[in-house]
């Protein structure tokens, strides 16, 4: 159970509540949403390729636009004035946002059975919990969270 809220809670962060459980033909949608009102004519221009039917794409960009208030839609402009093509990549980013999961929740949890069995149910690889568990900090992080050793 700590398991699950602590991936819950670290869904929920901005960087990740956006995308986290979107299915990826919706995650891409949105992506390229924000990319075509908001990017650089580079990024909009290599957007193209994550649009599957113009109207239905021009729609959902209308309803983006509509429920961003002028301080989020100025954000995301500086935010991707300096962005590179990477962030097109949407695969990518839902996969982080589940690793990084994964690490809070082994973190918090730290039962690495119950984590492992977790990602593993999801198809992911376990490597990005071996590689937290061998950072030199990891252990005093648990501690000072008053966690300890299990």
């Amino acid at each position: 159970m700590r398991a699950t809220l602590a991936r819950a809670v670290e869904l929920t962060r901005p960087e990740h509540v956006v995308f986290a459980g979107m299915p990826l033909p919706d995650a891409t949608r949105l992506l390229a949403s924000v990319v075509r009102l908001f990017g650089t004519p580079q990024l909009k221009e290599a957007s193209a390729a994550l649009v599957d039917d113009p109207d239905v794409q021009r729609v959902h960009d209308e309803m983006v636009k509509a429920a961003l208030s002028v301080k989020i839609r100025t954000r995301l402009e500086q935010t991707l004035a300096t962005t590179s093509l990477f962030v097109l990549d949407v695969r990518h980013h839902l996969a982080a946002c589940e690793r990084t999961a994964d690490r809070a929740a082994l973190l918090v949890d730290g039962d690495p059975k119950t984590i492992a069995e977790l990602a593993a149910a999801r198809g992911a690889k376990l490597h990005h919990l071996i590689g937290a568990v061998a950072q030199p900090g990891w252990l005093a992080l648990r501690a000072r969270l008053g966690l300890g050793v299990r």
